[in-house]
């Protein structure tokens, strides 16, 4: 009953949450084929504080994705030291656990994913 339970819980967290999160592995789908510059929505981090936060584009073409973390404040997007990715690859980040994570891009990329595992 209590896994039932909780399987429904992760599964309508799963879909509130506009990121995808696998709350097994801690992998979190932070972007998922982005064409332009915005922000995505902010997703809650769970599990440990280390990740890496990994992008992948089918062409950058100047663009750069930037993770953000929310500040003590509740209002603050923090960068925290983390360089913006600006070509296909990872970084090491260290992301408290609850915190609010969200990306950042800039310029035009086409076809943008970004994960945090």
């Amino acid at each position: 009953m209590t896994r039932l339970i909780l399987a429904a819980l992760a599964a309508a967290l799963a879909l509130a949450s506009p990121a995808r999160a696998d709350f097994n592995t801690g992998r979190y789908n932070l972007v998922s084929g982005y064409n332009a510059a915005g922000t995505t929505p902010s997703v809650h981090v769970e599990k440990n504080p280390y990740y890496i936060f990994s992008c992948v584009a089918a062409s950058w073409g100047g663009a750069s994705a930037q993770l953000q973390a929310l500040g003590p404040d509740g209002a603050t997007w923090l960068t925290g030291g983390v360089a913006a990715l600006t070509a296909n690859g990872t970084t090491q980040v260290s992301v408290g656990s609850g915190s609010l994570v969200q990306v950042v891009v800039t310029g035009t990329p086409t076809g943008l994913y970004c994960t945090l595992s």
